[in-house]
């Protein structure tokens, strides 16, 4: 598509994703995916009040069938 992003090369950072982002990619509503984080299910990075989800995590969310992470006690 024309507005996709570059390939990123060996070593490059991937952009964290926001909540409403994480959101569109699973095809949720943005307070799913706020209810998976509160619960301690999808982990996040947190910079001040940001809340950011790394594309790795979705991925790994997807690939497993939509299990949700186990919470760590």
């Amino acid at each position: 598509m024309a507005n996709d992003p570059p390939p990123l090369l060996p070593g490059q950072i991937r952009p964290l994703l926001t909540v409403n982002e994480t959101a569109a990619i699973l095809n949720l509503h943005p307070r799913s995916i706020r209810r998976l984080i509160a619960d301690g299910q999808l982990p996040v990075v947190r910079l001040g009040h940001a809340i950011r989800i790394r594309p790795e995590v979705v991925e790994e969310l997807i690939a497993s069938g939509g299990q949700a992470m186990p919470k760590d006690d």
